[in-house]
């Protein structure tokens, strides 16, 4: 492998994979903005703070964090598909998907569960960034290699999604972002209109990854990152899954609310 292209991987995993140190540093950053965020997010709703993170520059900082996240998973679909032996047969492709997607939805689904018994069927997680991610990597060996086209249908779908969010529906249309009315969810990441980054990210995937390596000018940045900094990014599932409940005992310890279910 070339020099400078191994410069910037730290790691392997299953089979000789490799990882790039300044995706899994953004990859990092985008876990402490969403910390941040939910840390924002808990003070407001235990009424320790007033900021609202519903609104003014909480909301958007939310929905940028939203936004990292999704972007990086669709350049890391593009890398991943990249990397596929050629000669492997059409199943194993799909195969590779099928089990990281079916893992994060396994995920998603302790997301789901946590907060039904945590808040009730008033603000649980049906249909969050989790179930979106996982069920975006299902579908990826239909869209991965799409290039430019994905970049076209993301913005078509941003395009209307406004007219989408407008309609009100039954609960299972939910993944499609039409809500029955007055419908609440601590997170709800429906395909519309957030599917349109996965795409967006693919597409910049094949621009930043050609052939799933880094392309010249990233080769260019020469990052020597120390592994501290790539941490988060490397173990970004099970810090997601586990940050909220430590966020609520560390509340409960400094604050001395109650965060108990019910």
């Amino acid at each position: 492998m070339n020099t400078k292209i191994s410069s910037f991987i730290k790691g392997k995993g299953k089979k000789g994979s490799m990882r790039y140190a300044e995706l899994d540093l953004a990859r990092g950053l985008a876990v402490f903005f969403m910390i941040t965020y939910h840390m924002f997010y808990d003070l407001n709703y235990f009424g320790i703070s007033s900021l609202n993170p519903n609104s003014g520059l909480l909301l958007y900082f939310g929905r940028f964090t939203a936004i990292l996240f999704l972007l990086i998973a669709g350049i890391s679909l593009t890398i991943s598909a990249s990397r596929e032996d050629r000669s492997s047969n059409r199943w194993k492709f799909i195969e590779k998907f099928l089990k990281r997607g079916i893992l994060i939805l396994f995920c998603a689904g302790i997301v789901s569960l946590g907060t039904w018994i945590y808040l009730g069927t008033d603000g649980m997680v049906i249909f969050g960034i989790l179930h979106l991610i996982g069920f975006s990597i299902l579908l990826a060996p239909i869209y991965v290699r799409g290039k430019i086209v994905n970049l076209f249908f993301g913005l078509f779908i941003l395009i209307v999604s406004p007219i989408v969010h407008n309609l009100n529906g039954p609960l299972y249309l939910l993944p499609l972002g039409i809500m029955p009315d007055n419908y609440y969810s601590v997170d709800y990441t429906p395909f519309i209109p957030w599917f349109a980054f996965i795409l967006i990210g693919t597409s910049l995937g094949d621009v930043l990854y050609p052939s799933g390596e880094p392309c010249a000018y990233i080769q260019k940045l020469k990052l020597n990152l120390n592994p501290v900094l790539t941490f988060p990014g490397r173990h970004s599932l099970i810090i997601y899954l586990l940050h909220q409940p430590v966020l609520l005992i560390l509340i409960a310890l400094i604050t001395g609310v109650t965060v108990a279910p019910g």
